[in-house]
């Protein structure tokens, strides 16, 4: 049975050849957006079939068009397809053998993948809430799939200052609606966020799971329907060589000793706050006990130097109240000491304190009175100090 289209004045009916059956319903038909910020700090674009079963799911119903988008320097799409698979072109009746259908859809697509597989931005920014913007206003009810890190460089979402301290709700809270993409009537599938590649430092789980969390509070906002794709990508390296700013991310713990062994030394371990802990929170993220564990050989005593005294000071960046940052750096730098303690170092060595961004451990603030993105991540942190003198044996 064969299915073809017949046009009855300004109006297409869906019909059949079948003798006796009555006319069926219009197929549906589907616009696909295709977005890709594709900057030197993220994967290549990978359009394999898991992320485009969408895609393939409407050209087997109906009918479906493309149009992709690169970077957000233009609204004009970078490639147009109409991937519909037809029986006969000149009468508009579609494919119903599944292995044509088939066989025509991977042809029709296979030029959009060349194309999107192939993007790469030539913009110094990165712009996510910009490219949904243009993607969004170029047409009516669409699905969109959306590829890109999420690590907004410029504009209201801006994600340097923040680093491993985006509190998402309170971002999201203060965006005006009248800044936002209108994305009603869009279904937006976010692939890749969170994903990075190039220069750009891999994201802790926590930094991770909250840019995915901000993308779709945001896209909501919009009005639009979304959901992220959570899947690695394995497009490979970028094909981009436009220089991006990386977003900061906490490292791991760093430990210095100085002074001289023999007559005594200090240790000083800087113990991040987007590694070991909850946004907003003292409670630990997951695997920080461990780590905490490994440090405890600096509060032992060894052949030449035992430990005299030690301080755990709490730390923020120049962020948010001033008694929020006192209360929370003061309690993070109690949960290290009580975790160290609970592992046999001897709580009466300690000086607690948490001082907020009253004592930055480098100056985050420029000229202009604006965050330095990396020195605000170097000063999220818990510094811990040992004073070891030398031993009388």
């Amino acid at each position: 049975m064969k299915r073809t289209f017949l046009a009855l004045g300004s109006t297409v009916v869906f019909s059949t050849l079948t003798v006796g059956c009555g006319p069926e319903p219009i197929p549906p038909h589907t616009t696909f957006l295709i977005g890709a910020t594709a900057t030197a700090n993220e994967p290549a674009v990978d359009m394999h079939d898991d992320n485009l079963k969408v895609v393939r799911d409407a050209v087997g119903r109906g009918t479906a068009d493309v149009l992709g988008f690169v970077g957000s320097a233009t609204d004009q799409p970078v490639v147009r397809k109409d991937v519909s698979v037809y029986y006969d072109e000149s009468t508009k009746e579609l494919e119903t053998d599944q292995g044509r259908l088939d066989t025509g859809y991977q042809d029709h697509m296979a030029p959009v993948r060349e194309k999107m597989a192939a993007s790469a931005s030539t913009q110094s920014q990165l712009d996510l809430l910009a490219l949904l913007g243009d993607m969004a206003h170029t047409t009516g009810p669409a699905t969109m799939l959306v590829y890109s890190s999420g690590l907004q460089t410029t504009g209201l979402l801006d994600l340097r200052g923040w680093g491993s301290d985006l509190n998402v709700d309170a971002t999201v809270e203060g965006l005006p609606q009248n800044k936002l993409p209108d994305l009603t009537g869009k279904h937006v599938i976010f692939i890749g966020l969170g994903q990075v590649a190039g220069p750009q430092q891999q994201l802790p789980p926590e930094m991770y799971s909250a840019v995915q969390d901000l993308w779709i509070k945001v896209c909501r906002k919009a009005h639009g329907d979304c959901e992220p794709l959570v899947q690695r990508s394995s497009g490979g390296p970028p094909l981009s060589k436009v220089q991006v700013p990386v977003i900061p991310v906490p490292s791991h713990p760093t430990v210095t000793v100085f002074g001289d062994p023999a007559a005594g030394q200090t240790v000083r371990i800087l113990l991040p706050n987007g590694v070991f802990f909850h946004k907003e929170s003292a409670d630990f993220l997951p695997g920080a006990d461990q780590a905490l564990r490994s440090m405890t050989q600096y509060f032992r005593s060894d052949a030449t130097t035992v430990a005299r005294s030690a301080t755990a000071v709490g730390h923020t960046a120049k962020s948010g109240p001033h008694d929020g940052a006192i209360d929370l750096s003061k309690k993070r730098a109690c949960r290290v000491v009580d975790a160290l303690a609970a592992e046999g170092v001897d709580r009466s060595l300690f000086k607690v304190d948490g001082v907020g961004f009253d004592r930055p451990l480098s100056p985050d603030l420029d000229s202009a009175g604006h965050l330095i993105p990396e020195a605000a991540e170097k000063n999220r942190t818990v510094e811990v100090l040992v004073t070891r003198i030398r031993s009388n044996r």
